[in-house]
């Protein structure tokens, strides 16, 4: 467990840059092990990824980690859907078991929105994974409310999208 003065800092949240790549398989790979079902990624896929494919995914999507010191807490990425309303979607949304409930999620949050908004866009959106209930009461809490728009994965779960318009 963290020390008492690490488990209330405020964490930081910075931007993914491509020679960060690193950082990001890392995180990611912590998430997908941690995680499965709350996401639709192939772990080994990911984790067969080449150096390059890591730097062009910091390049495809907005990957953001956030740290508390040195230690690497939380992780998201926005990904651009221009052919969708709302365009931008938080995703791969992820936060350290022993971190959660401390207000990283919170964090990651504004982050995603304050990168929304700085693009000129006026709303976010999301899929939430059936059963993924601490996720969903979080965004719900954020003023997330239900677009309609749902569906079966292939693995047979399903998943909604929910969106928030930013002020």
């Amino acid at each position: 467990m963290a020390p008492a003065s690490a488990r209330t800092m405020r964490p930081i949240v910075k931007p993914v840059i491509p020679s960060g790549w690193r950082d990001l398989r890392k995180m990611r790979m912590r998430a997908l092990a941690e995680s499965p079902m709350a996401f639709l990624s192939d772990p080994a896929a990911e984790s067969a990824w080449s150096q390059a494919q890591w730097m062009a995914a910091c390049e495809q999507s907005h990957w953001f980690i956030a740290r508390i010191g040195d230690s690497a807490v939380g992780l998201g990425r926005v990904a651009d859907y221009p052919d969708e309303s709302p365009r931008l979607h938080l995703e791969a949304m992820w936060v350290d078991p022993p971190r959660r409930k401390q207000g990283i999620g919170l964090e990651l949050l504004d982050y995603a929105e304050g990168h929304a908004r700085g693009r000129g866009e006026t709303a976010l959106g999301l899929w939430v994974i059936g059963g993924n209930d601490a996720a969903l009461r979080l965004y719900e809490s954020r003023g997330y409310v239900a677009t309609g728009r749902e569906g079966p994965l292939p693995d047979g779960r399903d998943e909604r999208e929910f969106a928030h318009q930013l002020t």
